[in-house]
């Protein structure tokens, strides 16, 4: 039996369900195909890589441990799985809404942020930054001020017909932390957790989900600082590029340079990029959210 999801504009043929990623018509045509079969345990030509993955233009291998298996990623297309005999199935669902759908995208061409995405108000706003700096509660912040939710955790890019950057709709999962979720007035009660994080659960936001692409009008870079006070600059040329560079998920390979800097270049000439410094101890995401829904609003007049 296979079953199909929906993510990133990729429709996945899998052999199992995997929760996290939308139902997807029967008589959709298939982006993405995974089997069960053999993996190798290195990858052979590989360029990049650490004691959990190895990379090679066109492969990435996964080591994902007992609680999954191994993953080969080839082409943006094919997807081969190796379980481990202790494999948890929903480590292994959430490995391929996660890092095996990154490799994908990456795969395809599409630039991917490790950040968080909405759409309201003209457009589509990012927020990135590394795990623990406020992405997923600013996003929630967001939504209760009438954006709908785009993606969580992976953005991916592209260009449009129009040569826009616009943002894909991703998984229709939000990630909250107990003390975050209690701040905003939400409750985890019942809540199936992430795997990753057990720290946090999932939202349901199907509800607010965006069903199309949006265009990419802003990216907000997410810095925790030591100061009191929440400071938003707008960046330009060289350094709103480099802001830009530090949100990339993972490290880029330089056979992806060529085709990737075009797609950088258009977004860092359309796109409005900032440098957010957020207070370490001090709760800010309905400041930061409204901070940011300024901004929307003024880049659209």
């Amino acid at each position: 039996m296979t079953y199909k999801h929906k993510a990133c504009g990729l429709t996945l043929c899998l052999p199992f369900p995997c929760p996290a990623l939308p139902e997807a018509r029967e008589d959709e045509a298939t982006d993405v195909t995974l089997i069960e079969g053999i993996v190798p345990r290195t990858l052979e030509g590989a360029v990049a890589g650490t004691t959990g993955w190895e990379a090679a233009p066109g492969r990435f291998l996964l080591r994902a441990g007992r609680r999954a298996g191994r993953f080969l990623v080839q082409d943006g297309c094919r997807v081969v799985f190796h379980r481990s005999p202790a494999a948890e199935q929903t480590f292994v669902a959430r490995l391929v809404a996660d890092t095996v759908l990154v490799a994908l995208l990456r795969q395809r061409g599409h630039l991917v942020l490790h950040a968080v995405a909405a759409t309201g108000f003209g457009g589509a706003v990012a927020v990135a930054g590394e795990s623990g700096a406020g992405k997923s509660t600013t996003l929630r912040a967001l939504l209760d001020r009438g954006f709908q939710m785009l993606a969580d955790d992976v953005v991916a890019i592209r260009l449009s017909a129009n040569g826009r950057p616009e943002v894909l709709p991703g998984v229709a999962r939000l990630y909250l932390t107990s003390e975050s979720a209690r701040r905003l007035g939400v409750s985890l009660e019942g809540l199936e957790r992430d795997p990753f994080r057990r720290m946090k659960a999932a939202l349901p936001t199907a509800p607010s989900m965006a069903p199309a692409p949006a265009p990419l009008n802003a990216l907000f870079c997410l810095r925790p600082h030591a100061g009191a006070r929440l400071t938003l600059e707008r960046a330009r040329g060289a350094a709103a590029f480099e802001l830009l560079q530090s949100s990339v998920y993972g490290p880029m390979l330089a056979s992806e340079h060529p085709a990737l800097f075009p797609l950088a270049a258009t977004i860092g000439g359309q796109t409005a990029i900032f440098r957010v410094k957020r207070p370490l101890k001090r709760w800010t995401a309905p400041e930061l959210a409204d901070a940011i829904l300024a901004e929307q609003q003024e880049l659209r007049a």
